[in-house]
């Protein structure tokens, strides 16, 4: 295959275009109110054929608003304020370690979009860095541009016709990180996104589930480019390529296999006056004859998914379910019945069929969004942005969009890049970071998870004297080893951690009770009284009473008596000192 990554990342800080937190909120909306978007014509005097399908859907957008993180600007009631210089500072950095060429000035665009995401039916988006690139696995990865833009709003519920979306991740500084196609497999998919997302961990980014996404582009020899929207889960990454891989090798042998001229000539189905299937019974239905499409239709080709599930995608958008031959009967639905529809709609041997229950208008939309995409099927693998679905398949959302939808944003100045943004000294990169921690001494596995999650804190408590691998392990390991052992969910904070290195490095307390130290899921400051170590004249009392009880017994022996009543008074090297001592 053939294939390029787009990464969006969050930023942290204020919002790109005005000041408002980038905090996310789920409490009840304060107001709400309600847009329909359309199509315009962008700087090419044509419109861009994306928007121009989404105006189709009639939709509208309910939108929910909270004064603590939005204001006129996401609602589209004020002009936007001057472009966040923090975030602007931090996709320099990024396109910098990126390899990137930097623009000399960033000209905020126009991005139509009329999916309701937006309330002003545009993205603003500016170019920050191009022409990079990364090495993943000794391949040099190019890097196509690196994009300043402004994030969504996020959808909260659908139904039907109106889609109610809340304001609060509107305008959210978003980092689009776009590769060249140089990747050949999903395995090296997977990859090249794990690697940018470790450089992006070494700026100032938004951390949690949805702040990062992968859109996947993915073609093959005799396909098409088709953009796999929304992968949030890295572990689903190669699934996805499979999947795209398999869908579109089937999509290249259907249109060997059709054959129809698929004119449009829907009519009303009177088989099912009588049916006793509840998902047709009392309803209005009409049907259209797929011709040569016999067995075609219930192709998979991606699991659980066949090509009519590719035809019920485009009636849906239009507010339509479908079913087709190749899946009948089923529901209640008959084979008398399904015999009776084939010589309605005067279906030949090798001929299909798809229905629906809906209203006439309804119907006769969706069936002509059936109908187009048939006849697109006929030419091959369409070009087409998809939904990435959790099992790692995906599902039609709309056609691939052009360069009809950019046009000059003139609200917003443009920004002429500061000299002293280029000549800032780069943060050290996580890969970087990992060399380093293992010339501590750590191993490469622990000092990656260190590197990626935890270094800032890793670093502060060496203060304290402790060696590196034992900070280290304690603040990877310690909260899985205790859910997993004491079915215990902990999650200490920077300063418990603090007051716990800090103890066990003044011998208050011993290293053996860190974890049972954690497990209380309390104030770390609060619990070390209990586990306060012995006084070093009461500990070599009671290792005197245990040399004295055990003559003769070797170092080892004396050793593990010692730990067995000692354990968690005093650290293991305190005991051992001692005992040699009075051996």
């Amino acid at each position: 295959m053939k294939c390029g990554i787009e990464i969006h990342q969050e930023l942290e800080g204020k919002k790109l275009f005005c000041q408002c937190p980038t905090q996310l909120n789920d409490d009840p909306p304060e107001s709400t109110f309600v847009r329909k978007l359309r199509a315009v014509k962008g700087e090419t005097e044509e419109v861009d054929v994306a928007a121009a399908h989404e105006q189709k859907k009639d939709k509208e957008f309910v939108y929910e608003f909270l004064e603590d993180n939005a204001c006129l600007v996401e609602m589209d009631e004020a002009p936007p304020r001057q472009l966040n210089q923090e975030a602007l500072e931090t996709s320099i950095t990024i396109s910098r370690l990126l390899n990137c060429t930097i623009v000399d000035a960033a000209q905020v665009m126009r991005k139509t979009v009329v999916d309701g995401s937006n309330t002003s039916g545009f993205q603003r988006t500016s170019l920050i860095g191009r022409n990079g690139w990364i090495e993943v696995d000794g391949k040099k990865i190019g890097i196509q541009t690196v994009v300043l833009e402004e994030d969504a709003a996020r959808i909260i519920d659908t139904k039907d016709k109106t889609t109610h979306y809340r304001l609060d991740r509107l305008g959210i500084p978003l980092l689009e990180i776009a590769t060249d196609p140089d990747i050949t497999s999903p395995k090296q998919c997977k990859a090249v996104a794990e690697a940018i997302g470790s450089l992006l961990r070494s700026v100032k980014v938004k951390r949690g589930i949805g702040t990062i996404r992968q859109d996947i582009n993915v073609s093959i020899p005799g396909g098409a480019r088709v953009e796999i929207k929304g992968a949030q889960d890295l572990s689903k990454v190669t699934d996805l390529c499979n999947n795209e891989i398999s869908r579109q090798q089937g999509l290249i042998e259907i249109q060997k296999q059709l054959h129809g001229s698929f004119a449009f000539n829907m009519q009303e189905i009177q088989a099912f006056a009588s049916t006793q299937s509840q998902v047709l019974k009392d309803k209005n239905i009409f049907g259209i004859k797929v011709e040569g499409a016999k067995g075609i239709l219930g192709k998979e080709l991606q699991p659980k998914k066949r090509f009519g599930t590719e035809l019920s995608d485009h009636a849906k958008m239009y507010g339509a379910g479908i079913m087709h031959s190749d899946e009948l009967p089923k529901a209640g639905i008959t084979e008398e019945e399904v015999e009776a529809v084939r010589q309605e709609l005067q279906c030949k041997e090798d001929d299909a069929f798809v229905i629906t229950a809906a209203d006439e208008t309804t119907a006769e939309t969706a069936l002509k969004a059936v109908v187009e995409r048939l006849r697109e099927a006929t030419k091959g693998v369409p070009k087409e942005v998809r939904k990435a679905n959790q099992d790692g398949t995906t599902s039609y959302l709309r056609p691939m969009p052009g360069a009809a939808r950019m046009y000059p944003e003139t609200d917003v100045p443009i920004n002429n890049i500061p000299e002293n943004y280029l000549k800032q000294t780069l943060p050290e990169t996580v890969q970087q970071k990992t060399f380093r921690y293992q010339k501590m001494g750590l191993g490469e596995d622990l000092a990656k998870d260190i590197a990626k999650e935890n270094a800032t804190l890793f670093e502060a408590c060496l203060d304290y004297g402790l060696k590196e691998a034992y900070v280290a392990e304690i603040l990877v390991s310690a909260a899985p080893t205790i859910r997993r052992q004491h079915n215990v969910e902990i999650n200490p904070s920077d300063e418990d951690y603090h007051d716990l290195f800090k103890a066990i490095g003044k011998g208050e307390a011993a290293k053996e009770n860190a974890l049972d130290i954690l497990k209380e899921n309390k104030p770390v400051k609060d619990v070390l009284k209990k586990y306060k170590s012995m006084p070093d004249d009461a500990l070599k009392q009671h290792l005197e009473r245990i040399v004295a009880s055990n003559k003769g017994a070797p170092m080892g022996a004396l050793m593990g008596l010692a730990m067995k009543e000692l354990r968690g008074k005093a650290s293991g090297e305190k005991i051992a000192k001692l005992l040699k001592e009075l051996v």
